[in-house]
Parts: structure tokens; C-alpha cells; sequence
């Protein structure tokens, strides 16, 4: 295919948790952005469908994929929405988009929003029903009802340049990691700080929360990986301590198995451990180059990844042994993501473009189960 710490606590008496939205403090000002509505839907390639067929460490055939093309920089971020019918990406461009990427009338891979910045996107998250998106860039953060065309994004100046940006499950808080290393627990509903996570000594580029909302998990630009207990906003350990020079990390949708890379042209490895017991499972051997990239199927047993040596790989979490290889053209893939009935797989490409892979992975009955 050619594609081209020190730890701060909730402060109940006002203090840094405790100030609000529109208050003047740090720059408290919300700005109303521009509404952009509903776009001339972007023209995309859509080629024949391609289906993973596990085994061994064996090239996987590869016949197309649908090409989303309307960005005009690097893209940082795609996510999937819960129901799996909507793809939110991020970019350098200002711009935030939403696609289609269901079974609906407009068709897989129609441009169905976009949210124009005044400053580089650096992440893009929905809320838990999938009505809300957040995103971070070097205005601020921005709350976005997109379904709503009588709703204005709003974004608020207070926290400064943010750079990563993920909702708990309750749907009412978020995690926010700034420039100034520090993450910020804020109810979005009530516009207040509920606590000020500190120990980092670099920006938090990535956050994510435990499907049980007890626990957030931040990686710093240093390599610096740290687990918080979000019902007392303490650090805790995690990794027996192993939690430097991690390079892509990502948690199971279970929130028990957690996969990372560590950078170093020494390491060519995948960990994958168990966070119930603090253990390392299984590590997977076999990427010729630093993997940059990590993702979970939605039933957590087979972990992707992707890095220097570009092919999409395949491994299984309970073993570490890989089960198939997807070769790609894209250049270095930033960030990818699979959805949640496990047909898709979404990639960024240094071409600026974002890509959907036709896959089949397995599903998690229990997910499914809660979802209907």
C-alpha cells in the first residue's frame, strides 16, 4: 500500500485546586472560537477492504485502505468515538477534525466537522458518550459539543499551553497535563480544579485513566512514567520501579495489562506487564528499530505496534509472541488506535494524512455486552 514526585492534593480551602474558571487567575478567560459547520464533505479513496489473517511472524496480505486526507500538518492524535462510528484527529495545523467512519448515509471516511485553532492541536479525546470532544494546543483547552450546531467550542485560557488531555469514565472530569509539568484534575461541569498532580520534570505528553476512574497513568517527555490514585491524588508505585526511559506506552481497555517501549538504540523490546499483581507478563522480541507506538485490541489479547521499522505488528499479550505483520508505507506513524468492534484500524502518516485499516480483531464479549 503507498501512503505516500511531589504531590499536590485537593486543596478544599481555594489555594491553586481551588480556582475557577473565569476568575483572572492564570489567565482565566474563556474565548468563544468561530464555529465551522458542516464542511463540503472531503473527496477520499476508498480501496478494496483489507482483512488481518493471524500467523506466526508472516506478512499479511495488503490490498487497500481509506485515505483521509484535509489536514495540512502532522497529525498527532486519532481517537475512535465509544460507539466506534467517529474518528477525532488532531494537527499541527490548528485544526481538529471529526470523520465519518461508521456504516451511516455520508459514507466511511466523510470529513464531518472541523474545529479551527488559533494554535497547534496536540491532542483530541470524546467523551465517554461521545458527545463532548476535549483538545489541548498551545491556546489552552477546548470543550467542544459537537453535536450541537447551536453550541459554541469554548476554551479556557487557565492552564495555560496544555499538551495532553483524557476524560475519567464519569464523563464529569478530566485529566490535563500542561506545559508547566503538572496535571490538573478538573470537573469540567463546575469549572473547578479538583486537585494539582506534581512530580514530573517534563511535559506530560500522554494520559490515560482506568476504565474504574482509580487510576491515571502520565508519560513525560523525559521517559518518565508515573501511576496516580485518583481517589487520593497520591502517587503510587507501579513496575516495581522500572519506570524511566519508557518511550510509547498503552493500557488494556480492562485497565489490568499495561505495554510499553523504552527508547535507546539498545532497545528493541515490548514489556508487558500486570498491574493487579505488578508483574511483568511477557516481553515481546522481534522490532528491528525503537517501537513508537502501542495499542490494545478491544478484548486486550493482541497488542499492535509500530516504530522506526514502520510495519504494523501483531503480538499476543499473554505471551508475547507475535501472531501476524502488516507491512506499510506511511513513513513514521505518530499515533494510531483501533475500534471498539475491532474492524478498524486508525494510523497517522507522515504524509499529514490519517489512515483507516480494514482488520479483524477479537471482541470483548463482556465490552459488548456493556455497551448494548
Amino acid at each position: 500500500m503507498k501512503f505516500g514526585g511531589e504531590r499536590d492534593q485537593a486543596l478544599p480551602d481555594g489555594g491553586e485546586a481551588g480556582r475557577a474558571l473565569g476568575s483572572g487567575v492564570e489567565g482565566g478567560t474563556r474565548v468563544r472560537l468561530s464555529w465551522l459547520t458542516w464542511e463540503g464533505l472531503a473527496c477520499v479513496a476508498v480501496l478494496v477492504a483489507l482483512c488481518i489473517v493471524f500467523g506466526g511472524d508472516e506478512p499479511i496480505d495488503e490490498t487497500g485502505a481509506i485515505t483521509l486526507d484535509g489536514h495540512g500538518g502532522l497529525v498527532e492524535t486519532v481517537r475512535f468515538s465509544p460507539d466506534g462510528e467517529t474518528l477525532v484527529t488532531s494537527c499541527w495545523d490548528r485544526a481538529v477534525k471529526l470523520w465519518d467512519v461508521g456504516d451511516g448515509p455520508l459514507g466511511q471516511g466523510q470529513e464531518l466537522a472541523s474545529l479551527p485553532g488559533t494554535s497547534e492541536m496536540y491532542s483530541a479525546v470524546f467523551s465517554p458518550d461521545g458527545g463532548t470532544v476535549a483538545a489541548t494546543g498551545l491556546h489552552g483547552l477546548t470543550i467542544w459539543n459537537w453535536r450541537d450546531t447551536r453550541s459554541l467550542p469554548e476554551t479556557t485560557l487557565q492552564f495555560g499551553p496544555c499538551r495532553a488531555v483524557e476524560f475519567a469514565p464519569d464523563g464529569r472530569s478530566l485529566a490535563i497535563g500542561g506545559f508547566d509539568k503538572r496535571i490538573r484534575i478538573w470537573d469540567w461541569k463546575t469549572d473547578r480544579v479538583l486537585a494539582v498532580l506534581s512530580g514530573h520534570r517534563n511535559i506530560v505528553h500522554t494520559l490515560m485513566v482506568a476504565p474504574d476512574g482509580s487510576l491515571l497513568m502520565s508519560l513525560d517527555f523525559d521517559g518518565a512514567l508515573k501511576f496516580w490514585d485518583l481517589r487520593t491524588y497520591h502517587e503510587v508505585d507501579r513496575l516495581g520501579g522500572t519506570n524511566n526511559q519508557v518511550h510509547a506506552v498503552s493500557l488494556s481497555r480492562d485497565g489490568r495489562t499495561v505495554a510499553l517501549s523504552r527508547s535507546g538504540s539498545l532497545n528493541r523490546e515490548i514489556e508487558i506487564w500486570d498491574l493487579a499483581s505488578n508483574t511483568l507478563r511477557a516481553v515481546c522480541r522481534g522490532p528491528e528499530e525503537e517501537v513508537h507506538t502501542l495499542g490494545f485490541s478491544p478484548d486486550g489479547r493482541t497488542l499492535v505496534s509500530t516504530g522506526g521499522d514502520q510495519p504494523f505488528r501483531f503480538w499476543d499479550s499473554e505471551t508475547g509472541k507475535p501472531k501476524g505483520l502488516l507491512k506499510q508505507d506511511a513513513g513514521w506513524v505518530r499515533s494510531i488506535d483501533v475500534s471498539r468492534d475491532g474492524r478498524w484500524l486508525a494510523c497517522t502518516g507522515a504524509d499529514n494524512k490519517v489512515y483507516l485499516l480494514r482488520i479483524e480483531l477479537p471482541v470483548d464479549p463482556a465490552a459488548d455486552s456493556k455497551a448494548s
